[in-house]
């Protein structure tokens, strides 16, 4: 809750523009214009600067995500600015996160040359959408023919007899312990849930960070 001029403000009664106003206003103290006049030693850690609780403040973060969410997909929908954001991982991390859906798209069974090249039958992607984001070059395959990739790129395991024909029978993965950089040893399709993949990573940060935090 915050106090000024005897009213009494919350994230859920302000309005947009006020809030974002307000933050702004917390904000500019720390916002830093010449770094020749910087000090740490001059900033309160404990500084509140009128916010009243803890509770006050997740309200406002909460409140001021959403609006970060709306005004993205206004500036997506104009398709004519394009905004970087740069997050420290521990606040890009939590359930309060303007980021909430990561995609990986594959397409398989044309190089780079054909996909990128100038010649490329594929326009938008290419044309359009490449000029949106980067173009990770030097990435390569870890096997053949296709699942055996798609496994890498979840859980950092390499290929084994049976993901390299794309498991055309479902098997057990039959284990022969763990080598060098925590890789499981041996054949099959299905992995035990020892063999972690991003979706566990996901589900103890994003999804569950109280358990996570717990988790030693």
């Amino acid at each position: 809750m915050l106090r000024r001029g005897g009213v009494r403000y919350t994230a859920d009664t302000m309005k947009a523009s006020k809030l974002l106003k307000e933050a702004a206003r917390i904000a500019s103290p720390y916002c830093i214009t010449d770094r020749e006049k910087f000090r740490l030693k001059d900033f309160d850690p404990g500084d509140t600067d009128g916010v009243k609780s803890k509770k006050a403040a997740q309200s406002m973060v909460e409140r001021s995500g959403e609006l970060l969410a709306e005004m993205q997909e206004k500036l997506y929908a104009q398709d004519r600015w394009s905004v970087l954001l740069i997050f420290q991982a521990m606040d890009a991390a939590g359930k309060d996160s303007a980021i909430k859906h990561i995609f990986v798209i594959d397409l398989e069974n044309e190089g780079e040359s054909t996909t990128f090249g100038p010649l490329s039958p594929a326009t938008y992607l290419n044309g359009t959408l490449l000029k949106q984001g980067e173009l990770l070059q030097s990435y390569y395959a870890t096997g053949h023919v296709s699942l055996d990739n798609y496994i890498a790129q979840i859980s950092g395991q390499s290929p084994n007899i049976s993901t390299q024909t794309d498991c055309t029978t479902y098997t057990d993965f039959a284990s022969k312990g763990t080598g060098k950089y925590g890789q499981a040893l041996g054949k099959g399709c299905v992995y035990p849930k020892t063999v972690k993949t991003i979706g566990d990573q996901l589900v103890g940060t994003v999804c569950e960070p109280e358990r996570a935090a717990a988790t030693p």
